[in-house]
């Protein structure tokens, strides 16, 4: 389902960004061609698997990248480190960029710099990302973390009810009580939250 849902929420903010012509502009540095075509789209199916890949004893990374001419993955060993270190990568038919590094990279954050025709490099979050790190602030940067998925969960269950059937809900801690309407006696905080007979404000 992972595989499924990431690609779409790419493709949705896309979609969500100006639009011109044939060419899609996430900002006034990045360009992606569109894909219009079914037969085009059809060629560049690849089964091979994107985002970070432990394979055997080394590291994979991949990333579909159309028409981009340069794409690099670049390391860093922490989310505020500004410099990284740059790993060119290589391109197949199907435009899906890879770089194997030996060993492993638990730990270690990541993202791709691109490069299209008539735009500088860019530096793009991976789409397949499964954990990410940003910071607190307005410029708000994003980088991959590399984890390990194969945890030993020691053969326990899913307990709760079947996920496709939860409906979650998020919320702001502070604005659920801060309001005086709340009726909270500790508004703003955990305990206002817990307390018991207000209505919220």
């Amino acid at each position: 389902m992972k595989k499924i849902i990431y690609p779409v929420l790419l493709i949705i903010y896309l979609l969500t960004n100006k639009t011109f012509g044939n060419n899609l502009f996430v900002s006034e540095n990045l360009k992606t061609d569109s894909l219009k075509d079914q037969k085009k789209i059809t060629k560049l199916y690849s089964d091979k698997q994107l985002g970070v890949i432990k394979e055997d004893n080394n590291t994979v990374f991949r990333l579909f990248a159309h028409g981009a001419e340069y794409v690099a993955l670049v390391l860093y060993n922490n989310p505020e480190e500004a410099q990284g270190k740059i790993f060119e990568m290589t391109s197949d038919n199907n435009d899906i960029w890879e770089r194997s590094l030996e060993g492993e990279y638990y730990g270690k954050y990541y993202n791709f710099l691109v490069r299209h025709p008539e735009s500088r490099p860019v530096q793009c979050l991976d789409p397949y990302a499964k954990a990410v790190a940003t910071l607190n602030t307005y410029w708000n940067p994003r980088k991959g973390i590399i984890i390990n998925d194969e945890y030993d969960w020691e053969g326990d269950k899913w307990i709760q009810r079947d996920w496709r059937d939860l409906i979650i809900y998020e919320m702001h801690i502070k604005d659920m009580t801060a309001h005086p309407s709340s009726g909270a006696s500790s508004p703003g905080t955990y305990l206002g939250l817990v307390e018991k007979g207000i209505t919220g404000g």
